[in-house]
């Protein structure tokens, strides 16, 4: 028996399921991409994989430009900050309550994340 089978037709949820399903419909993100290149710039949003509900919304030859490239690259390094931070410096799970708090541990995580780097960046002895 799938979901909305046993989910009764006057439940409250489902008013709420139909207006999230209307509203990610809006958010789809392709009046964005078009908005961008009507203004003649390359959209540099993530591309979804095969099997993801939504499509692709590059085209060719915006995916094989060479700031779309760069782009790509430049996000990668961003999520290994972040990955880096939530993973060794124990952001998956915080005991930190006030924004203030929560702020200043994330400097300190990402200043010692730049010294791990620095010592990665350091040229090898020869």
């Amino acid at each position: 028996m799938s979901l909305e089978q046993r989910v009764p037709s006057h439940h409250p949820l489902r008013v709420i399921r139909k207006m999230v399903d209307e509203a990610l419909s809006e958010l789809s993100g392709q009046l964005d991409v078009e908005a961008l290149r009507a203004r003649n710039i390359v959209p540099h949003v993530a591309e979804y994989e095969r099997g993801n509900l939504q499509c692709n919304s590059l085209r060719a030859e915006e995916r094989n430009s060479a700031e779309f490239v760069q782009s790509q690259k430049k996000r990668k390094l961003v999520e290994q900050s972040f990955a880096w931070i939530k993973h060794w410096a124990g952001f998956r799970q915080l005991k930190l309550r006030s924004r203030r708090r929560v702020e200043w541990l994330f400097q300190i995580a990402a200043a010692a994340y730049n010294l791990v780097r620095m010592t990665r960046l350091r040229a090898a002895p020869v």
